[in-house]
């Protein structure tokens, strides 16, 4: 009986890992949505995901998110690898994020994807509201734009917004002023 458990054990964790391994190795080339956009589908809501490919696109958001880490001071929690948080945007449901350890294949696809396709996969995966995943489709759902197209309000305000998880309008006058600040930590970016 215990050995039957075990072997069974060992049969699902390497299967696990195959399945983890083929996604990995499938999105280096494949853009294929995260696993809350098909767990939303499945729960029969209707999900929204945009894959965004402009690399001048994601460069000007991922340079808004670094400003919005360097300005306000990032929790413990957050102070992880890139490789980590991709893993847990992509990999898990919003509602396992931040709970469960994706050391090991943070660690995989940092070795497997490299940097620059980490912050695509990252930024492409984010979980903005419920059933909004990836920047591309949170810039058409909030401002009815492509990404390419948002002004560095715009920007700063989607910034702001995910990371501290209000989507409420207007935003607060906490919230605002911290847009604000994003904006001008990042004046003259906008060329």
């Amino acid at each position: 009986m215990i050995g039957w458990v075990l072997r069974r054990a060992a049969e699902l964790l390497g299967g696990l890992i195959v399945w983890v391994g083929l996604w990995i190795v499938l999105l280096r080339w494949v853009p294929l949505p995260p696993v809350g956009y098909g767990l939303d589908l499945l729960s029969g809501r209707a999900p929204q995901w945009g894959w965004v490919g402009d690399k001048a696109a994601l460069q000007r958001f991922q340079r808004f998110w670094e400003a919005w880490e360097e300005i306000e001071a990032v929790p413990a929690r957050e102070a992880v690898s890139l490789g980590q948080r991709a893993a847990e945007a992509y990999f898990y449901p919003p509602t396992l994020q931040n709970k469960s350890g994706s050391h090991l294949i943070g660690a995989l696809v940092t070795y497997v994807w490299g940097t620059e396709r980490l912050w695509v996969i990252y930024l492409n995966s984010l979980a903005f509201s419920k059933g909004v995943y990836g920047v591309g489709a949170a810039a058409e759902r909030f401002f009815e734009k492509p990404l390419h197209a948002l002004n560095s309000e715009e920007l700063s305000e989607l910034v702001v917004r995910r990371r501290t998880g209000y989507w409420g309008s207007p935003l607060p006058l906490s919230l605002h002023l911290a847009q604000k600040r994003l904006q001008r930590r990042l004046a003259g970016y906008d060329s």
